[in-house]
């Protein structure tokens, strides 16, 4: 299982779809997430990097690194106030969605299975899970 990469930017084609490229979110830390979906910019971020607070939505795909990405970048992303952290969880074919940052967690989160729809909070999106995860 993949996520359906030719599918993300037909969703998002007014955005800017970042994948693995870090993102700053604080002076200590630059996690790379797989894919960052961030407002569009003549200069693609060039000139200041990508700093949290430009982020709409984070995806993780996660197969071998779930631990890493729920215990070590999750509460980064929560602190940093980045809105919706999607992660994939590969070996359970299934979708936990992450919103409502507060301090080091998110207050809401839901899992998805593939016959579920999914809706981002910061964009125009509802879509099949399975049509998202491929």
């Amino acid at each position: 299982m993949r996520i359906n990469a030719r599918l993300i930017p037909k969703l998002f084609p007014e955005l800017i779809i970042s994948v693995r490229s870090s993102i700053i979110v604080d002076d200590y830390s630059e996690p790379e997430p797989d894919i960052v979906i961030l407002p569009f910019r003549e200069d693609y971020y060039a000139e200041t990097g990508v700093n949290s607070d430009d982020v709409l939505l984070l995806i993780e795909v996660s197969d071998s690194t779930l631990k890493y990405d729920r215990n070590t970048k999750l509460p980064l992303y929560a602190t940093a106030g980045i809105p919706e952290v999607w992660i994939i969880d590969v070996n359970k074919k299934q979708l936990e969605v992450y919103r409502q940052p507060s301090e080091d967690r998110y207050q809401s989160v839901t899992t998805l299975a593939r016959e579920d729809h999914v809706s981002a909070t910061q964009l125009s999106l509802d879509v099949l899970v399975k049509e998202l995860i491929g």
